[in-house]
């Protein structure tokens, strides 16, 4: 069992084995970003012209594009820029382990179980306020009614490509840059921002409980290979449940 004085020293200690300078980090979030943005514009205007008669496809190449150019540009700089070293280092990365796949299955549970009941506890207090929201991601909605060949594209995006993108510019570049705020402070931020950057209100809680998850489960077993598995397989999660059972997804 995992201590919570050992959670919190692995929170002060950075897990990978090389350090990356400010400003590389700062410029693989900005690049990575912008690459994200071009991605998904070419991606968009390619499935626009793929003739399948499918309206969700410029959303399901989107998606894709999104998170290969984003995760393309971010090995590249990781790999290339400064110190020398061995790659996995500088990315944060080691060979799964039994541990890791335990800290997934945890994880999982942890996200499901407290995502769903803030969630339940944020709607309520919308609908108090008399703020409008909508109850679905605009990609849960897209997905379920698309055909299946964009299903199958949209959830190669969000299952393979969304995992490797998020993880490594959230959880290695964002973290490392914000991690002079102290380790608590920014674990905090970045789950923050992780949850306002999918532009859902509805799913804000939930959405911020996965990017702290992902984050700990990352510092806690110094791998970011645990926290893209356990991206994946959450995805992965909901989008099963989005197409067997759509009342039930809301979160991404």
């Amino acid at each position: 069992m995992i201590r919570s004085g050992h959670i919190f020293h692995r929170l002060g200690q950075i897990p990978w084995r090389c350090e990356l300078d400010w400003p590389i980090l700062l410029f693989a979030l900005f690049g990575g970003f912008g690459a994200a943005l071009l991605g998904a514009m070419g991606g968009s205007l390619l499935g626009s012209l793929i003739p399948l008669g499918d309206p969700a496809m410029p959303m399901a190449v989107m998606s894709i594009g999104q998170g290969v150019a984003a995760s393309v540009f971010l090995l590249v700089v990781l790999g290339l820029f400064p110190p020398k070293g061995e790659f996995s280092a500088k990315l944060g990365i080691r060979p799964l382990r039994c541990g890791d796949f335990l800290a997934v299955v945890v994880g999982m549970a942890a996200i499901l179980l407290v995502g769903n009941s803030v969630t339940a506890g944020w709607q309520a207090l919308l609908e108090w306020l008399g703020i409008s929201y909508e109850e679905k991601q605009d990609l849960v909605r897209i997905m379920a009614g698309a055909g299946p060949v964009a299903q199958a594209g949209l959830v190669f995006g969000t299952v393979i490509c969304a995992p490797i993108s998020e993880e490594i510019f959230f959880r290695r570049v964002l973290y490392g840059l914000l991690r002079p705020l102290g380790a608590v402070s920014s674990v905090l931020l970045c789950s923050l921002i992780f949850s306002l950057i999918h532009f859902f209100l509805l799913g804000i809680p939930a959405l911020f409980v996965m990017g702290l998850t992902f984050q700990v489960i990352y510092l806690v077993r110094g791998n970011l290979l645990s926290a893209m598995l356990m991206h994946g397989v959450m995805n992965l999660t909901v989008c099963v449940s989005t197409l067997w059972f759509p009342e039930a997804a809301f979160l991404f």
